[in-house]
């Protein structure tokens, strides 16, 4: 259904605190990627409370990998979460995940168990992300 699906974990804030706003991050990734002819689906778990339907319903043949946005502090248990989800609706084939976001650009020598088996990916955007299908095809 998307050749490169997106996801925000939960930041678990305060509700005083926080407000819905939109993942321009995973929004700013998207749009080139869309038009060099990618399908690209964002689930947002603050809009999509079972992003694992929507993982489910999201996730094919077609997918070339996964990717979250890792925030130091909460979001990474749920960026944990969707990587081993993304690996269990794999269908027997290994889904590559893609951590990017601010934990990764600004800690990337720190590993935390299941995201070192993910690739990391620091200031990413278009072209990094291009490499970073080139290393995935590469590995396989």
């Amino acid at each position: 259904m998307a050749n490169v699906i997106l996801f925000r974990p939960p930041e678990c804030y305060s509700l005083d605190l926080s407000t819905r706003r939109c993942p321009l991050g995973l929004l700013y990734l998207a749009a080139p990627l869309r038009e060099q002819g990618y399908s690209v689906q964002i689930i947002d778990s603050q809009t999509c409370p079972d992003w694992q339907a929507a993982l489910a319903q999201a996730l094919d043949a077609e997918t070339i990998c996964v990717g979250a946005s890792v925030m130091t502090g909460y979001p990474i248990k749920g960026a944990l979460e969707f990587a081993a989800a993304a690996k269990a609706l794999g269908s027997g084939r290994s889904v590559p995940v893609v951590f990017g976001g601010l934990h990764p650009s600004f800690y990337f020598r720190t590993r935390l168990g299941a995201l070192t088996k993910g690739l990391w990916l620091y200031n990413l955007d278009a072209r990094t992300f291009r490499l970073a299908k080139r290393v995935l095809r590469l590995a396989a």
